[in-house]
């Protein structure tokens, strides 16, 4: 209908000639893009291209409803848009909320933990201090009484050393000088003094040390390596002027070396199955091969039988004074599982003085395998396993028994936090000097710290120093140092040499 009213419209056009204004225009011209009439068409458009004015009208109707539909299009999908925009920044609003929302909830609930974190770390720094502080004490206390004693004492003495009481000499019953001496508790307890480690940013932080963490002790730096071409260092034992006795359980191999350079000098070698050392004070050495029998040996390879604990095998081997502890256990039959450790006390010509293996309340067994064993006055620590891996030199499924001198179990230690297996592999053990108890964990590539009560009081993480290997052995030697064998796994072939590294505790 608008088509038609609109075509009747455009033939009322009047043409703009100045002489004809009145003619309606018929036609249109494309060169001056405008209606003409008849007359025009002769005169000033006579050379113009033009077409029929319904024509022109046709065509251009076509091109505007074309637009018109497209525009209409477009309109519908940008009010779309629009209504989506609209809908997407009400939903991005709340969601902005809701997100800032849970960003500050995190953010009090971690700042809250952070906070908790830090006043833990100052607590326990502020605990530790205080007992430190207390033995410190105890221990001034305990020597300013000594002195006053040994001044009173020594006051007696020159009042007797008067020429005209030389009878009181003589009647004299001062048989001893009474004494007190400090122990060595303050020295132990000062290896376990809190020291504030920073956290660190990077990826590969540990994410329990993130925002730092206490470390007691003891404090450590690697003095000097010494490379050997044993594999694996299964056991050391330190001697006097820088020598060693170092052994390797898969070579079955003993050898005295001394430290010289950064190298090692082989000075006699003993092709022999050794699962454990220990040496008494004649410098000959007691043997535990996995076997019953308990052997003798000189360094050139001399040997004789010292005890057979028959039908059980023999595992640890220690010597403390004048007892030697044996851990024994028995084979279970076709697999590398043990049973029925114990530990078997003997004297210096083998004679059983006692043995312990059970609770004395329950009954309940100690022990399954106690493969290593260290001593001092005040305890036994034991490192007991249910298995060891095929090449024998890996413990897993292990602890660490703290025990008294009757036996009695004290306490027990498995750290299995941080392991990626979730298992404790304790390998060797071993006393400091201050009476710290070291614990080399094999697969973790750790020695754990643990005080004479069974608690963890740091670790030296001897894979942060370098190219370390997997610890197995450790020996402490003079002045605080400690000396500590590895070993190397599976079958790498570029690594030519194994190495003990020596560090200095403080």
């Amino acid at each position: 209908m608008l088509d038609k009213i609109l075509k009747v419209k455009i033939k009322e056009i009047n043409c703009d000639g100045s002489k004809h204004c009145d003619q309606k225009c018929s036609f249109f011209c494309l060169d001056c893009n405008k209606p003409i009439c008849s007359s025009c068409v002769v005169t000033c458009h006579k050379d113009h291209d033009f077409y029929k004015i319904s024509e022109i009208f046709d065509k251009k109707m076509t091109k505007l409803k074309d637009m018109r539909v497209k525009s209409e299009e477009h309109i519908s999908v940008c009010k779309h848009e629009e209504q989506e925009l609209i809908v997407m920044i009400s939903k991005g609003s709340k969601k902005f909320d809701d997100t800032k929302t849970e960003i500050l909830h995190n953010q009090k609930i971690y700042m809250d933990l952070i906070q908790k974190h830090f006043d833990n770390l100052l607590k326990d720094a502020e605990n530790q201090w205080i007992l430190l502080r207390e033995t410190i004490n105890r221990e001034l206390e305990l020597i300013q009484r000594n002195i006053q004693q040994m001044e009173a004492q020594k006051k007696k003495i020159d009042q007797i050393f008067n020429p005209h009481k030389i009878s009181e000499i003589l009647t004299s019953n001062h048989s001893h000088i009474s004494q007190i001496l400090p122990s060595k508790s303050v020295y132990q307890m000062s290896l376990q003094q809190a020291t504030f480690i920073c956290g660190s940013l990077s990826k590969d932080s540990d994410r329990l040390y993130f925002f730092g963490r206490l470390y007691k002790g003891p404090h450590y730096k690697m003095i000097g390596s010494y490379s050997t071409k044993m594999r694996n260092l299964s056991k050391i034992i330190h001697l006097q002027n820088s020598s060693c006795i170092i052994a390797n359980y898969n070579e079955e191999l003993i050898q005295k070396v001394k430290f010289e350079s950064d190298e090692i000098k082989v000075e006699n070698e003993i092709k022999i199955k050794v699962f454990d050392l220990a040496m008494i004070p004649d410098g000959r050495l007691l043997l535990s091969k996995e076997t019953s029998d308990l052997e003798l040996i000189n360094i050139d390879g001399g040997k004789e039988l010292f005890h057979s604990f028959f039908p059980f095998l023999t595992f640890g081997v220690y010597v403390h004074k004048e007892d030697i502890f044996v851990g024994i256990a028995k084979s279970i039959e076709k697999s590398q599982n043990y049973e029925d450790g114990r530990i078997v006390v003997l004297d210096m010509k083998g004679q059983v003085k006692c043995s312990f293996g059970k609770e004395h309340k329950s009954g309940k067994p100690l022990f399954i395998c106690p493969t290593r064993i260290v001593a001092n006055s005040e305890i036994i620590c034991v490192i007991d396993t249910l298995k060891r891996d095929k090449d024998n030199n890996m413990l897993e499924n292990g602890r660490i028994v703290g025990l008294n001198h009757k036996g009695e179990e004290k306490w027990s230690y498995c750290d299995k936090s941080g392991s990626p297996f979730g298992l404790f592999y304790p390998q060797d053990i071993t006393f400091t000097s201050a009476g710290l108890i070291l614990a080399s964990e094999y697969w973790d590539n750790e020695l754990h710290a643990i005080n004479k009560y069974g608690d963890v009081t740091g670790l030296i993480k001897v894979k942060d120093i370098g190219n370390i290997m997997y610890p197995m052995s450790m020996a402490v030697a003079d002045q605080g140092i400690l000396c500590v064998g590895c070993g190397i796994r599976g079958s790498n072939e570029e690594v030519k040499n194994n190495k003990i590294y020596l560090f200095k505790l403080s």
